[in-house]
């Protein structure tokens, strides 16, 4: 066998040693490189640029590929590049300290920063830089890792901007905006907050510091915060006074927190307006009494109460003022105005504290009297008849007044509404006023039904006049001088019900009065009386020397424009005024003197003549009397008829007539029944009579048989 030479076993050897290394060492190498390569393209992935500088040689020496695109360069080009061309210089002066401290201290060193990494287009990036000194093998690297952080400052700036939006509205807001906590505890408060209150309230109870409250406020108390509901309600500073309207509005942290956003704001003026709108919707303006609204308010609450358990009585007075509307029309509004005002002063001084007085309208007033027993109401009643007898200071003018008092006792459990009461006393204060008013009226059910039957007679009344059921009656005046013969007549208003027939003046005309359908009704009469008057004239020369009486109310006679209807009812009629006597109670006459007086010169411009009617029944003032333009006095009836079994009667017809004739007036005696009583009054020097005793009143044709049957015949 031939020796192998010495290369061949050389050969051989190495094979050998090949084979054994690949087996031995070759798997161990691979796996560890299959390692790296895991590692190396992990590290790739990674969101933050990783690089690693030989801190001797001060050159990059490996990077990953998110490196590459931060700094938008091929890894080649970083890989030998120096710190100066990827780091900023704030990076770079943490790197030399980081790299100093390390060269003494022969320890690794960490810098973290925020810093720029510099691209390849000249472009720089922020990032939250870390750089880590580490070393291996006698040599030191540096592990620089860099977080691309451009996103986040966006968001923080986009952040910012939207906090400073924010915050400008907040701010502009004509409101008080803050945040709380769960503990009620402001957080935040804005400028317009901190400025009212002259300090900064964080920190501070929000009910305490807002709204000088020892108590949570309504939302904070009632659990809603954690409820996190919205709501809204308003609150009163109990220090101040002020009033704000409050909105909340719960803010969801993601921790589970909830804290409240308020917005606050001043309706302190808001609520004064809607006080003064609901004080001016409750009072009236004029006296600042409680109106009729106000006062219902309060009746039905005592009603309420006085049928409780233990409720307890109350009294309701309905107070008119006599004569107001006469004082009112001569004196002026504004006068009586400032009267109306010193009658609700007066009133008030009438009551206790807890009544209530109100003003119903007009002239009118309520008086409601709360926990009152009857005794009491009746002698506060007594007290306001009292009060109003004393004279008015108004203007430097002193004005006496008087008032009717309708009273209505109201005992517990009593049924009916708070209506059906001021009704009641309404009613008792129309009959106090039409017995001649000065006085008291106590409420009892009859009069309920009476009110009924006097409302069904005003309907009627004005059904009345519309379709013609009034008419005019004629009763006859005859002249005692010279023998009696026919020198008038008297126009009387009569009414046919169509169902119930006639229905006399004594019962319809109060109605009319009461109601105001007497100026209708008068100038209805007087219009008539005027056309039949000139009928009769124009139909018979008889009556050319007749004179026309007509009646009127006190109404009519103290209206402004009453002088005016008189000229009207002559000019249309045809009618002189020498031939009409207007016939005016004393009482009409002394209601407002001075109007008065105006309106008797007016009508005395026109020829008409006055005859004062009912004298004797009246307060009037003689001087007075004698001042004014009057032709004639009227006797009551009453003083005529009793006459001759009566001597004080007897003595006051004959005081009349001296007096009379005394001031040049005429005299007509109403009411003359008998021969006895006509010649008794010729004996007394009387002008004038009429009465049943000469005829009753007729319809306007048999008026006109009279007038050619007993007037004197017209002189040649």
């Amino acid at each position: 066998m031939k020796r192998p030479s010495a290369e061949d076993v050389r050969t051989r050897l190495i094979g050998l040693g090949e084979r054994s290394v690949r087996k031995t060492y070759y798997p161990e190498l691979k796996e560890r490189l299959g390692e790296l390569e895991r590692f190396r393209a992990l590290l790739n992935q990674a969101s933050d640029a990783i690089l690693v500088l030989d801190a001797d040689a001060l050159a990059f020496v490996d990077a990953n590929e998110t490196a590459a695109r931060i700094t938008r360069r091929p890894l080649q080009d970083i890989l030998g590049a120096t710190p100066g061309a990827v780091l900023d210089e704030g990076a770079l002066r943490a790197l030399a300290e980081v790299l100093g401290e390390t060269a003494m201290g022969g320890k690794s060193g960490v810098r973290e920063i925020s810093a720029h990494i510099l691209r390849a287009d000249g472009e720089i990036v922020p990032c939250d830089l870390s750089l880590r000194v580490q070393g291996f093998e006698s040599r030191r690297y540096v592990l620089v890792s860099a977080r691309d952080i451009s996103r986040r400052l966006a968001d923080q700036r986009a952040l910012s901007e939207r906090e400073a939006y924010y915050k400008a509205v907040v701010e502009s807001i004509d409101g008080e905006i803050f945040i709380c906590d769960e503990e009620c505890r402001i957080e935040f408060a804005n400028a317009r907050l901190t400025g009212r209150l002259g300090r900064d309230p964080r920190g501070e109870p929000c009910h305490k510091a807002l709204h000088g409250l020892e108590k949570m406020c309504p939302w904070c108390a009632g659990g809603l915060v954690k409820d996190a509901r919205t709501v809204s309600y308003e609150v009163q500073d109990k220090d101040t006074g002020r009033w704000s309207f409050v909105v909340q509005t719960p803010i969801r942290h993601a921790n589970g927190r909830v804290s409240r956003q308020v917005l606050s704001w001043d309706v302190t003026p808001r609520k004064k307006m809607e006080e003064r709108l609901r004080h001016q919707a409750l009072h009236d303006p004029l006296t600042d009494l409680a109106n009729r609204t106000l006062c219902l308010s309060r009746v039905a609450q005592a009603l309420d109460d006085s049928r409780r358990m233990g409720g307890s009585s109350f009294a309701l007075l309905f107070v008119d003022v006599d004569r107001f509307k006469t004082l009112n029309d001569s004196l002026g509004h504004g006068f009586g105005d400032a009267l109306l005002r010193a009658v609700a002063g007066r009133l008030k001084n009438c009551v206790e504290e807890g009544d209530v007085v109100a003003r119903y309208g007009g002239d009118e007033f309520l008086l409601l009297l709360s926990a009152s027993p009857p005794r009491r109401a009746v002698r506060t009643a007594k007290g306001v008849l009292a009060a109003f007898r004393k004279d008015f200071e108004v203007e430097r003018r002193a004005v006496r007044l008087s008032v009717s008092v309708g009273l209505v006792l109201v005992l517990p459990g009593e049924p009916g509404t708070a209506q059906d009461l001021l009704q009641s006393a309404d009613i008792a204060m129309q009959r106090a006023k039409r017995r001649g008013g000065d006085r008291l009226q106590v409420f009892t059910p009859s009069m309920r039904d009476q009110a009924r039957k006097r409302l069904v007679l005003e309907n009627d009344m004005r059904e009345g006049l519309a379709t013609g059921q009034f008419h005019m009656a004629y009763q006859p005046i005859v002249s005692l001088k010279g023998g009696p013969r026919l020198s008038g007549l008297e126009a009387l208003l009569r009414w046919n019900h169509p169902e119930r027939g006639p229905i006399g003046p004594g019962e319809f005309v109060p109605v009319a009065e009461e109601t105001g359908r007497i100026a209708d009704l008068g100038r209805f009469a007087l219009e008539r009386a005027c056309r039949d008057m000139a009928r009769f004239r124009a139909e018979e020369p008889r009556a050319e020397a007749l004179t026309l009486a007509v009646n009127v109310s006190g109404r009519q006679f103290n209206s402004s424009r009453f002088s005016d209807r008189v000229r009207r009812a002559l000019e249309e009629s045809g009618l002189p005024g020498e031939r009409l006597r207007l016939e005016v109670t004393e009482t009409a006459i002394m209601d407002n003197p001075e109007l008065a007086a105006a309106t008797l010169k007016r009508l005395k411009g026109l020829g008409v003549s006055i005859a004062v009617d009912d004298f004797g029944r009246g307060y009037s003032s003689l001087a007075y009397l004698r001042q004014l333009p009057l032709d004639c006095v009227k006797i009551d009836l009453t003083f005529v008829r009793r006459m001759l079994e009566s001597a004080e009667d007897m003595e006051i017809v004959k005081a009349i007539i001296n007096l009379a004739h005394n001031l040049d007036l005429a005299v007509v005696a109403e009411g003359v029944e008998r021969r006895e009583q006509q010649n008794l009054l010729m004996l007394l020097d009387c002008e004038f009579a009429q009465g049943f005793y000469y005829a009753r009143p007729q319809d306007p044709d048999q008026t006109l048989k009279v007038i050619r049957d007993y007037a004197p015949a017209p002189r040649a």
